[in-house]
C-alpha cells in the first residue's frame, strides 16, 4: 500500500559577521528544528551537511577536533526528537570512529530514535580530500525506512 510522507528539510541561520557558531549553539538549532518539523506532522526531517560543526572552525585542518562518535551528544539529541515524533531524522556529522579515523557521514535515525544506518560520504569536494584528516567510505549502501 502506497501513502504520501511528508519530507522536511533545514537551513541554518546566518550568524553576524566574525561570530564563530559552537557544536552546542548547532545542535540545539537542529533540535529546534527537528522539534518544529515533528509538531508539523514530518516522516523525515534532513538537515545540512556536517551542521554539528558548521561556522564553529577556522579551517578544515581543525575538523578532527569537532568530530564526534555515533551515538554522541548530537545523534542523542536528535534521537530523542525522532522518538518523539515519531519521524526518521538525517542526521550529517563530522563522525569519530573509535580508531580516530574521521568521515563525512550521515546518521539515519529511525522513528524509535534508533541508528539504524550510516553512509560515509564517498566523493569528498576539494576542501575536504585536502585535509587529510577526513576519509572517504568505500561503498553507497541502502537503508530500508518502513512505513
Amino acid at each position: 500500500m502506497s501513502r504520501l510522507v511528508t519530507i522536511s528539510t533545514s537551513s541554518f541561520p546566518l550568524l553576524d559577521t566574525g561570530q564563530r557558531a559552537t557544536v552546542e549553539r548547532n545542535r540545539t538549532v537542529a533540535v529546534d528544528l527537528a522539534t518544529e518539523a515533528g509538531e508539523r506532522g514530518s516522516d523525515m526531517f534532513a538537515l545540512l551537511e556536517t551542521f554539528s560543526d558548521m561556522h564553529s572552525m577556522g579551517g578544515a585542518d581543525e575538523t578532527p577536533k569537532f568530530a564526534e562518535p555515533i551515538p554522541g551528544p548530537t545523534s542523542d539529541a536528535l534521537s530523542q526528537v525522532a522518538k518523539r515524533y515519531g519521524m526518521y531524522i538525517l542526521c550529517p556529522i563530522h563522525y569519530l570512529e573509535p580508531d580516530g579515523t574521521v568521515r563525512n557521514t550521515c546518521a539515519i535515525l529511525d522513528r524509535r530514535g534508533d541508528v539504524v544506518g550510516m553512509h560515509h560520504k564517498t566523493h569528498p569536494m576539494m576542501v575536504e580530500s585536502q585535509d587529510a584528516s577526513i576519509k572517504p567510505g568505500k561503498d553507497i549502501p541502502v537503508f530500508s525506512c518502513g512505513a
